[in-house]
């Protein structure tokens, strides 16, 4: 890596990262995807929170014998599981009555019918999507190779206190309380084109 690490910004892969990690990246110019790291189970890096009916439900990406010392890269999808259409149904029920699930769905669908057989590749398609359609410009880059002298590091950020996210007005608020570090499908699906202007607002905040 040429330029100095202590002007760069580094986040792990996720799957369907939460709103409070594109909060951060909208700050920057450019950011650091960790693709060389070993992979941490029980972390966004295999499984994503949605808002449903009966309050926040976790989905998981199953994987093969994956271990504390794999490298996230060679990390298998246990594909033997129906998830894809799981993570489908659950989707569909938590927000087929949101105000934006109908405009996103068609191109999100693929995810769901596509095989994927590394849950690195699955991740990085995930976050395109999420780049994408939450309009945000900052440049993705993936690291060539493990660092550890980051200025800012937050390959770590489910230990990292984030700043409690701002409310917005998910699909079940009538019945309870707002649901935060949620996946930002439910930021997508809530408030459709204006959750970059709450991105960057959330930013600013």
């Amino acid at each position: 890596m040429e330029e100095s690490l202590k002007s760069c910004i580094v986040f792990p892969i996720t799957t369907f990262g939460p709103t409070v990690v594109f909060t951060e990246i909208i700050k920057h110019q450019q950011v650091y995807i960790e693709v060389n790291e070993n992979f941490i189970k029980q972390t966004w890096r295999s499984r994503y929170v949605i808002a449903g009916a009966n309050g926040a439900q976790t989905l998981v990406v199953p994987v093969q014998k994956a271990n504390s010392k794999q490298l996230m890269r060679d990390v298998k999808i246990d594909n033997t599981v129906p998830w894809q259409r799981n993570h489908w149904r659950s989707i569909e029920a938590a927000y087929n009555k949101s105000a934006f699930f109908e405009y996103y769905k068609d191109l999100l669908l693929p995810l769901f019918t596509d095989k994927f057989d590394l849950l690195i590749d699955y991740n990085w398609a995930t976050l395109l999507y999420l780049h994408k359609h939450l309009q945000i410009n900052t440049v993705l880059l993936k690291t060539i190779m493990y660092e550890t002298d980051y200025d800012f590091d937050y390959r770590n950020f489910e230990q990292i206190k984030f700043v409690e996210p701002i409310p917005y007005n998910q699909v079940f608020m009538y019945k309870r309380k707002f649901i935060p570090y949620t996946s930002a499908l439910d930021l997508l699906f809530s408030l459709g084109p204006k959750s970059s202007q709450y991105l960057t607002n959330s930013a600013l905040h």
